[in-house]
């Protein structure tokens, strides 16, 4: 299974459970984004912005002004970006 197969069912799992997220979870994302983990992650992994925006969902520059800060990260692309971020650590 290639990686964006793996990551589009992981994404179309959490954004078809319409539940509301984890406060956990979106403290633990908002963290990631808020210390640079997240845009480490991505950058050691090769990604671009566009790849993991389109994987969550989002526009590549939602994903930019999440990642500076200039916007938090709400509902269930947030949780959907926490789950790329960890399978990303896992697999590294």
């Amino acid at each position: 299974m290639t990686t964006t197969t793996t990551f589009d069912s992981l994404i179309e799992g959490i954004l078809s459970a319409d539940l509301p997220p984890d406060p956990v979870e979106l403290t633990q994302v908002r963290a990631w984004l808020r210390q640079g983990t997240a845009r480490v992650i991505r950058e050691q992994n090769g990604l671009s912005l566009a790849e993991v925006a389109g994987w969550i969902g989002v526009h590549e520059a939602t994903l930019s002004l999440w990642e500076t800060g200039r916007r938090t990260p709400h509902g269930p692309r947030a949780i959907a970006l926490l789950r790329v971020l960890e399978q990303l650590v896992a697999r590294s």
